[in-house]
């Protein structure tokens, strides 16, 4: 069952939108940048290793090949955190 390409953009403008908003969240925090930087990934883990272990290990060695676009990511997304 896959999901009608209306839900896709709303999941990516949703998602847009939260991407757009983190700054003002860091910046009404309490805590410091760098502690927020690291709760914004440290309680997204759980719930991507959830994600990751429900998935079929057929599907997931398809992006076996990826390796260097998702370091790129990684490493962009390091720098978002840091700046």
């Amino acid at each position: 069952m896959n999901p009608a390409p209306n839900s896709a953009l709303l999941a990516l403008l949703l998602g847009a939108t939260c991407i757009a908003l983190s700054p003002i969240f860091v910046r009404v925090s309490e805590a410091g940048p760098t502690a927020t930087a690291f709760w914004r990934v440290a309680l997204a883990v759980p719930v991507l290793w959830i994600l990751y272990a429900l998935k079929s290990k057929a599907r997931t060695r398809r992006y076996s090949g990826k390796w260097p676009l998702l370091l790129a990511a990684g490493f962009a997304f390091a720098g978002d955190l840091a700046f």
